[in-house]
C-alpha cells in the first residue's frame, strides 16, 4: 500500500473493521479482508481510479477459473451448508443472494476464503444480504444500496475489483439482488443506472450477476439495452434449469473481456433458486 497520496489516508479509514460505524444493526465486519469500503456511486468510482497492488493470490485468475452465482434462500432450507461447501470446495468466485451472516456461509470449506458481505435485511435472527466469497484479496469493495419502494426494505449489490497484472487492468465483479416488488419499472431501472455508472468508468472484464427479479417483459426491457449498453453478453444454459417466475429467468450472468468455457445449472432441494456455475478465461487482449 502506498502513503505518497493524501486519498490512501482515506482508504485506510474505510476499511471493513471501521465500516460498522455507520450501518446501524449490520454485523460487527462487512468483510474480512482489508480493502476499503464504499458506500455510493461516487466513492466507488473514486476508489477505482486509485494504484492497484497485486494480491499474492493473482495467479487464481491466470487461467480458467469457476464462479458460482446463487440466491440462496437465507439458508432456511436444510442441507444448504453441505451443498455450498461441495460448490465452493474447487472454485474461485462464489456470489450469493440472500446470504446470512453466519460462519458457515462466510467460510463454507477448510481452506479460507476472502468474503465480502453487503447487509440489507435485518431480522432478530439474522443479518442478510449478498456475500462475496473469493480465493483472491479484492483492492475495492462497494456496497450499493436501493429501497424497496413498496416494503422499504433495502436490496444490495456488492461490487469487488481484482487486479490482473501491473497495468492497472482490473476484473470487476458485480453481485446485485434486484429491486422486485413493483408496479411500474421505475426502481429497478434506477437500481441498474445506479451500477452502470460504475461498469462505465470501468475498462476491463466484467461479471455482472445476480437475482435480477426479472419476472415481467417490462422488467426485461429494461434490461436488456443496459446490458447491451456495456457490450456484456450473457452466459447461455442448456438445459436451462435456471429459477423461472411468471415464465422468466431471474438468475443471470453477463459477461465481458471473457470467454465462457463452460456452464450448467444445478438443480438443488436447498433453495428456491438453482445455482449457476460457469468457466472463465480472459479473453487473449486482457493482461494478466
Amino acid at each position: 500500500m502506498h502513503f505518497n497520496q493524501p486519498f490512501h489516508v482515506i482508504r485506510l479509514v474505510l476499511t471493513c473493521l471501521l465500516a460498522v460505524a455507520v450501518l446501524h444493526g449490520a454485523p460487527d465486519q462487512l468483510c474480512n479482508h482489508d480493502a476499503p469500503v464504499y458506500f455510493s456511486v461516487d466513492e466507488c468510482i473514486d476508489g477505482m481510479s486509485l494504484p492497484l497492488a497485486t494480491p499474492s493470490s493473482l495467479n487464481e485468475l491466470k487461467d480458467e477459473f469457476e464462479l458460482i452465482c446463487w440466491n440462496i434462500e437465507k439458508g432456511s432450507n436444510s442441507g444448504w451448508k453441505q451443498e455450498l461447501r461441495t460448490m465452493a470446495e474447487n472454485t474461485q468466485l462464489v456470489l450469493l443472494q440472500e446470504a446470512i451472516f453466519v460462519e458457515e456461509m462466510k467460510q463454507p470449506r477448510e481452506e479460507p476464503l476472502f468474503w465480502s458481505f453487503a447487509p440489507g435485511y435485518e431480522t432478530n435472527a439474522h443479518s442478510s444480504g449478498v456475500m462475496t466469497l473469493s480465493r483472491m484479496e479484492p483492492s475495492f469493495f462497494c456496497s450499493l444500496e436501493a429501497t424497496e419502494p413498496w416494503l422499504r426494505s433495502p436490496k444490495k449489490t456488492s461490487i469487488v475489483q481484482f487486479p490482473l497484472g501491473l497495468d492497472d487492468n482490473s476484473l470487476l465483479l458485480v453481485n446485485m439482488h434486484a429491486i422486485n416488488f413493483t408496479f411500474g419499472i421505475k426502481a429497478f431501472a434506477k437500481q441498474l443506472n445506479e451500477v452502470g455508472h460504475i461498469l462505465e468508468a470501468h475498462v476491463g472484464p466484467i461479471v455482472f450477476s445476480g437475482d435480477l427479479n426479472t419476472w415481467t417483459q417490462a422488467r426485461k426491457d429494461v434490461l436488456l439495452p443496459f446490458i447491451s449498453k456495456f457490450n456484456l453478453t450473457e452466459v447461455g444454459f442448456e438445459p436451462d434449469h435456471r429459477s423461472h417466475k411468471m415464465g422468466h429467468p431471474v438468475d443471470y450472468i453477463f459477461t465481458r473481456g471473457l470467454e465462457v468455457k463452460q456452464s450448467r445449472v444445478v438443480e438443488v432441494d436447498t433453495s428456491d433458486h438453482n445455482p449457476l456455475i460457469v468457466t472463465l478465461a480472459l479473453l487473449s487482449n486482457e493482461s494478466i
